[in-house]
């Protein structure tokens, strides 16, 4: 399993950031998606640009604090957390992926692929909460 993490400190209430990341019928911030469906059994669904579609199941919503899911799609299986905190510069987030990939050959390329989309995500992240 290849875990990744990724620390920032952003210039924003609490309450926005969490808003943000978590409302799942906003989505649109995100350069990396096609679209995302909310499914009826509580698991959602993202559908990228480029690539297969994820499955998401949460299993952890600890309001303004922690979101936590399972991943899966054809090429790798994992899950996601992300740690949520007030600061006096705004709020703090770590998020950590860790994951396995499906493919013996695409094991060497999963830390990279993780950092690079995680850096994407934090720039969007960004956008999406008028930081830039």
């Amino acid at each position: 399993m290849t875990e990744a993490e990724m620390r920032a400190i952003l210039p924003a209430k609490l309450e926005l950031v969490w808003e943000t990341v978590t409302d799942l019928t906003r989505w649109d911030w995100r350069t990396d998606l096609k679209a995302l469906r909310v499914l009826p059994d509580g698991r959602f669904q993202e559908i990228p640009q480029n690539g297969p579609a994820t499955m998401f199941t949460i299993t952890r919503l600890e309001p303004m604090a922690c979101y936590q899911f399972n991943m899966e799609n054809d090429n790798i299986r994992g899950s996601w957390t992300g740690v949520f905190r007030p600061v006096p510069e705004g709020t703090e987030i770590v998020f950590t992926e860790r994951v396995s990939p499906k493919k013996w050959w695409m094991a060497p390329f999963v830390k990279g692929y993780l950092k690079q989309q995680q850096r994407r995500y934090l720039a969007d992240l960004r956008r999406g909460l008028g930081l830039d």
